[in-house]
């Protein structure tokens, strides 16, 4: 199964072999729906919103069964850790949110970016999480530590905003060739 969000306040959940067919819709937000994710069991799904929210679903059912409510802004990206007991969220607020799977409940706020998170996922281990933002860069989290962020990625970071990095040495002077 496959499933789609859609920015028709709904999400499809799909059969991923042929004959390819709409097996369920996952209804709930009052928005577009920006994202989805299946839990690693596969037996929840999370989608996210421009409504602001967040929600877990049954994947055999199709019903919500969490409300993820906290962000100021859209919910742009969700993704659950591998063992399906947390899940993270990604917001136009600047803020990426650690959620309790099971009840809904914020775990940690990570801060950090200068605009809004429009991507987030969990490493394999599930001890980290990584945002994107439109402010250029990503952020690695500690998901356990109350660091806000490890590592800042930028692809175009200034000076200013990384670690200073050693100064290699000068290459030598290039000969010059000259045919005659």
């Amino acid at each position: 199964r496959v499933a789609t969000a859609c920015w028709a306040k709904h999400a499809l959940v799909w059969r991923a072999t042929r004959p390819y067919e709409t097996l369920g819709r996952l209804d709930g937000h009052d928005a577009d729906v920006n994202g989805c994710a299946f839990s690693g069991a596969g037996d929840r799904i999370a989608t996210c919103s421009k409504d602001g929210t967040g929600l877990i679903h049954s994947a055999q059912s199709f019903e919500a069964l969490v409300t993820l409510r906290g962000h100021d802004g859209d919910v742009w990206c969700c993704d659950f850790s591998r063992d399906g007991r947390a899940v993270v969220t990604a917001s136009s607020d600047g803020t990426a949110k650690l959620w309790r799977a099971g009840t809904g409940h914020v775990l940690r706020t990570f801060r950090g970016h200068s605009d809004r998170i429009v991507c987030c996922a969990f490493s394999p281990t599930g001890d980290r999480v990584v945002t994107a933002s439109w402010d250029f860069t990503g952020r690695v989290l500690s998901r356990v530590r109350r660091t806000q962020s490890l590592s800042p990625l930028s692809s175009r970071a200034t000076r200013s905003e990384t670690t200073p990095r050693p100064r290699r040495a000068e290459p030598p002077p290039r000969q010059q060739c000259h045919r005659e």
